[in-house]
C-alpha cells in the first residue's frame, strides 16, 4: 500500500477516490498528507492507454466547471453519480473516502483501553531515587551517606594500601598524593575515558526517563 501521488507507505490510516472506484473500478489511495495538501486536485492516467481527460478513464480531479446537460465540449457524457460532464465537470474525482489498513480508530482505543488495564499506572515505581542516584553518579558525589559505585571502583584502582575484595570501601578512603604521583599518565587517561563513557551513559538513562 503507496500513496498514488508522493509513493510513500501509507499509513493505517488513508483516502480513496470514490471517483476511481465508481467509475474505473481501480483503487486510487492517497495519504492524509497529500490530500490536505490538495494534491489529488490534478490529472493522473489510470487507464493503460488512453491519456484522454476524461472521468471515466482517468483520475481527473482538475476539473472545474459546473457543465451539465448539453455540454458544449462534447467530450464526454453525463456522469451517472454526480451529474456532470464526464469530459470537463465531473465531481467524482474529489470525492474520497477515508478508510484503514489495519484496524478502525474504535478498534485502537480499544486496543489502548487493554494496553492501559493490563500496564496499570504510567508511573515509574522508585522514579525519583532513581535520579537521584544517576544524579550523585554523574556528580561524583555520594548518595545518602555513602560512596558511589563508581566513585569506589575509582579510588580502589589508584596504586596503594587496598581493602579486601569483600570488604566496603571507606567513604573517607582517598588515594595519597604519593601513590597517585606514581600512576602512570596512561594509566590516568584510561580511567578518565571510562569515567566520562559512565557518565554519558547514565545522563541518557536520566534523559529517557
Amino acid at each position: 500500500f503507496f500513496c498514488k501521488i508522493c509513493m510513500e507507505e501509507l499509513s493505517n490510516v488513508y483516502l480513496h477516490c470514490m471517483g476511481c472506484e465508481k467509475l474505473l473500478g481501480k483503487d486510487f489511495n492517497i495519504c492524509v498528507t497529500c490530500h490536505s495538501e490538495g494534491e489529488y486536485r490534478d490529472f493522473f492516467q489510470m487507464h493503460p492507454f488512453d491519456s484522454k481527460r476524461r472521468a471515466e478513464l482517468n483520475h481527473t480531479g482538475n476539473m472545474k466547471k459546473d457543465n451539465k446537460a448539453r455540454c458544449k465540449c462534447k467530450n464526454g457524457r453525463l456522469c451517472t453519480f454526480c451529474g456532470y460532464c464526464t469530459g470537463c465537470s465531473c465531481k467524482c474525482h474529489r470525492w474520497f473516502g477515508l478508510y484503514y489498513r489495519f484496524m478502525s480508530m474504535q478498534e485502537e482505543r480499544d486496543l489502548l483501553s487493554q494496553a492501559e488495564e493490563i500496564v496499570g499506572s504510567d508511573e515509574i515505581l522508585h522514579g525519583t531515587e532513581t535520579k537521584a542516584r544517576l544524579f550523585s553518579l554523574i556528580q561524583g558525589a555520594k548518595f545518602d551517606g555513602q560512596p558511589t559505585m563508581q566513585s569506589c571502583n575509582v579510588l580502589s584502582s589508584f596504586p596503594g594500601p587496598h581493602h579486601d575484595s569483600d570488604s566496603t570501601a571507606s567513604p573517607n578512603f582517598v588515594g595519597g598524593s604519593t601513590e597517585i604521583e606514581e600512576a602512570t599518565t596512561a594509566e590516568l587517561s584510561s580511567r578518565d575515558v571510562s569515567l566520562q563513557n559512565e557518565r554519558s551513559t547514565a545522563a541518557l538513562i536520566m534523559g529517557s526517563e
